[in-house]
């Protein structure tokens, strides 16, 4: 298991200011690696040029909603899904009851 300064987490959030609240929370709970968006059509590329352990991923964004970062990543070979929960409770997946999680596959 990694340690908590070795683990890459994206946040992506619309909201510069909850963005950066996460960030220094993470930060300062030791998560040195820590990379942001404020935009979800970027998180493809950044799951693809970063070693990334955790994706926190808002729903409700301009240009392409959570759910649409999703359906886009879902398609991408080298990421594996894996269950989790969103902070609201609600659970939203590929099938309907699942919510994913993110780790990139070796290769």
């Amino acid at each position: 298991m990694k340690k908590a300064e070795e683990e890459s987490i994206l946040i992506v959030d619309d909201d510069i200011t909850a963005l950066t609240l996460y960030e220094t929370i993470l930060n300062n709970a030791g998560y040195e690696r820590v990379i942001v968006s404020s935009d979800g059509r970027e998180v493809a590329d950044r799951l693809r040029d970063n070693d990334v352990s955790l994706v926190l991923l808002d729903i409700n964004m301009p240009n392409m909603s959570g759910i649409e970062v999703l359906e886009v990543i879902t398609e991408e070979p080298a990421i594996q899904f894996y269950g989790g929960n969103f902070l609201d409770g609600r659970l939203i997946g590929k099938s309907g009851n699942l919510a994913p999680s993110i780790s990139r596959t070796n290769g």
